[in-house]
């Protein structure tokens, strides 16, 4: 079986080191909607609730919006990132109060601040668009607000999204026997793991349960589900035997167990729950939403309400 190189293991090796730095220092987040309070009343878990289905909501409009400017999603990614983290430090934001930023302008301004960070001077045409969707505010109010998200930020914003993980560690995916020595197979098998776990971690994006977690740990957890499926998906057609243990959670172990491990309690979790969201939506998916746009598996058994199809602007 083809196997990635050691060079090209050692050299990822050192980029995951660095990303879980990352992660555990600028880039942490706790859960601000629950530790906030100790011990927590019925009222406020009420509240927590619909704080979260606003978060979701806010969520699904931010996608709304870079589906129709043809935007990478991963900088949704970096939105909510910048979302959460902000609120973590200020998270009665979800309240209305003279002294803090409506959640709807903190979502729109992160969402610009992404798109400036990663697309660059072409963000300048998007812009008045973004502006646009939540009309009840003037430039100067989304100004002010981006200002304060990054100063409280301290600037940080190039979030390690789970969607960018995904494609580091897609070098350390090995082929399966049956490609064996068909290149073209090969690199149209791996984007088929990076696409649909892209899209695995776009939904847990929309669930509140997972601010907490590493992204690192969402990534390699939605690589393992995307593995487990095709190979469930494949026995179930082909009559096959259960694999044994897989080839990618041998190489995850011996080159990154350091710093990223398939048996760390945090990945088992993420694990777990990201096959629950698949198990609860299976039925309705039809097709699948990638980071590149909901066109990317046209004809496949995979979608997701809210994520795909019709949305606000008409597409």
């Amino acid at each position: 079986m083809p196997s990635p190189s050691d060079t090209v293991l050692t050299e990822l090796h050192e980029r995951l080191k660095h990303i879980v730095r990352q992660e555990r220092s600028n880039y942490g987040c706790h859960d601000y909607l629950y530790d906030t309070f100790s011990p927590i009343t019925a009222d406020q878990i009420v509240m927590a609730k619909h704080a979260q289905k606003i978060r979701k909501e806010i969520i699904f409009k931010l996608i709304e919006i870079v589906d129709h400017l043809v935007i990478n999603r991963e900088v949704v990614h970096a939105a909510v990132s910048m979302i959460d983290r902000y609120l973590s430090l200020s998270p009665s934001n979800f309240l209305p109060r003279e002294d803090g930023l409506p959640i709807d302008l903190i979502g729109i301004s992160a969402l610009c601040i992404a798109i400036k960070f990663q697309v660059g001077v072409m963000a300048r045409r998007h812009i008045p668009f973004i502006y646009s969707s939540a009309p009840i505010y003037t430039t100067q109010d989304y100004h002010d607000a981006e200002f304060a998200i990054l100063n409280i930020l301290k600037w940080n914003v190039n979030f390690p999204s789970p969607a960018s993980i995904i494609q580091d560690l897609a070098a350390a995916i090995p082929a399966p026997p049956r490609l064996e020595g068909k290149f073209i197979a090969v690199e149209g098998y791996k984007d088929f793991i990076i696409d649909r776990a892209s899209y695995f971690t776009l939904l847990a994006l929309l669930e509140y349960d997972f601010v907490p977690r590493r992204p690192s740990s969402i990534a390699l957890a939605a690589i393992m589900v995307t593995i487990e499926i095709e190979e469930d998906f494949r026995r179930i057609n082909n009559t096959l035997n259960p694999p044994k243990e897989s080839p990618f959670i041998s190489i995850v172990e011996l080159y990154f167990g350091d710093c990223i491990s398939c048996l760390d309690d945090e990945v088992r979790w993420c694990f777990k729950e990201i096959h629950r969201i698949w198990s609860k939506h299976m039925h309705c998916f039809d097709r699948p939403s990638s980071p590149r746009g909901p066109e990317i598996f046209e004809g496949t058994p995979w979608c997701h309400e809210g994520i795909h199809g019709t949305n606000s602007f008409g597409n």
